[in-house]
Order: structure tokens, then C-alpha cells, then sequence
């Protein structure tokens, strides 16, 4: 019982640590966005110019959703 609650309680750490870091993204992402006064069609196509495989997945989810 006792092996259940612990991975129970690591597994609501890890989560919970998951969840702050997309949120700390999220806000950092935005922060500079605001600071720098771009529009959301303008980032999407800063994004285009860049080769990297993380960068094209993030412009294809912003892109799905945006419409």
C-alpha cells in the first residue's frame, strides 16, 4: 500500500511540475511578444523562417489553432 501512495505522490509532483513549467513558457512566450509589440500573424511568421523539427511543430499547433 504504502509503494502505491508514494508513486501516487510522485507522479502529482511530476505533474504539477509539468504543468508550471508550460505556464512559465506560456508567460515568458507572451512577455516578449508584448515587449516587443508583434502581432500573433507576425511571430507565426518569424517562426516560418526557421529550420529547426520543435520550432515547426510549435507553428503548426499555433497555426491549427489560430484558425
Amino acid at each position: 500500500m504504502n509503494k502505491i501512495v508514494k508513486k501516487c505522490i510522485v507522479g502529482g509532483v511530476i505533474y504539477v511540475m509539468c504543468d508550471m513549467s508550460f505556464h512559465f513558457g506560456k508567460g515568458f512566450m507572451l512577455g516578449n511578444i508584448a515587449k516587443l509589440d508583434v502581432t500573433g500573424a507576425q511571430a507565426l511568421n518569424a517562426l516560418s523562417d526557421d529550420k529547426r523539427l520543435r520550432v515547426k511543430f510549435i507553428k503548426k499547433v499555433a497555426e491549427t489553432f489560430a484558425d
